[in-house]
């Protein structure tokens, strides 16, 4: 990783650690571009709060070197200068590199004296362990040694909160009486992930829930021999929306088979390749089977170990 932050052209770097400061904390941040303020790359706000209850403001000022030397005292001074003048309480120096010898000890010896503002260093070896922590930013600046693990795990903060605008958007068309076969498959797919979400950060792992008749919609006709209580009802309810809104059908009837039930329905359309796979995602996070036939679609609950 320390390498490919090395290959960062310069403002990219700086946009790094300006994503990296506000995640930590850093608020109000400012990125500094050339020809704005040649003092600092950053400035922001870092709130601490006390004993009391409290909370005040920090004045931050950070400066982002993409060296492959060690960075001078010099140059720190001239930053530190700086700072000083502008009444920061806290210069932040990053780099790629280290600090000199030299550096490090007029740093320390800065920092023991009480002078301000208080002088933190990062360096390359700093930055991978905390970076290590933040796929999200990885993956945006191609650090990620494996891109589509870290995306999935970057993209689950996005994606919980595109299901809460779903499910709001689904309460909001169902109150006005609007609710389309589109997005009512959307809130229940929403429900779904939500759902499993929750019972996976609970007990590890999800589990089935009985289906309800309640839980079936008005537009589906159910069948009184079907046996709907073996299916996940969060996954039928998904079934029933997405297959209702693939064929553009206006109800959907659920019939008993042997081993299940069969959704049939009068749709203006065949479900497509790529629709068939959508269901079968859907499938399995409830542990079921479909069979595509002519007649309809057949769900199957796979037995598991359940108690």
């Amino acid at each position: 990783m320390l390498t490919k932050l090395k290959r960062l052209p310069a403002a990219r770097f700086e946009n790094l650690i300006y994503d990296l400061l506000t995640v930590m904390g850093l608020e109000n941040a400012v990125w500094r571009t050339p020809g704005r303020d040649g003092g600092r790359d950053i400035q922001g706000l870092y709130f601490v709060t006390d004993l009391s209850g409290y909370r005040h403001p920090q004045k931050w000022y950070i400066e982002c070197k993409r060296y492959a030397t060690a960075v001078d005292w010099p140059t720190v001074r001239e930053k530190l200068s700086y700072a000083e003048s502008h009444a920061a309480d806290f210069l932040l120096l990053v780099t790629t590199s280290t600090a000199s010898p030299q550096a490090t000890d007029e740093i320390n010896r800065w920092n023991r004296l009480n002078k301000r503002p208080k002088v933190r260093f990062w360096s390359g070896h700093d930055l991978v362990p905390i970076l290590d922590h933040l796929p999200a930013i990885q993956v945006k600046y191609g650090l990620s040694e494996n891109p589509s693990d870290a995306m999935a795990v970057s993209l689950l903060p996005l994606s919980e909160m595109t299901l809460k605008f779903v499910q709001a958007a689904y309460g909001e068309a169902v109150f006005r009486g609007s609710a389309s076969p589109a997005l009512e498959a959307a809130a229940a797919m929403a429900d779904l992930s939500t759902r499993r979400m929750e019972q996976i950060e609970e007990f590890g792992s999800w589990i089935r829930e009985e289906t309800r008749r309640t839980d079936i919609y008005s537009w589906a006709d159910c069948d009184s021999g079907a046996d709907v209580r073996s299916i996940d009802r969060y996954c039928l309810r998904s079934l029933l929306c997405a297959f209702r809104s693939m064929v553009k059908s206006t109800r959907v009837e659920l019939s008993a088979r042997p081993d299940g039930i069969l959704l049939r329905a009068d749709g203006k359309r065949l479900l497509g390749e790529v629709q068939r796979k959508e269901l079968l995602t859907i499938a399995q996070w409830g542990n079921c089977e479909l069979l595509l036939e002519n007649e309809g679609v057949a769900v199957i609950v796979r037995t598991t170990d359940e108690a």
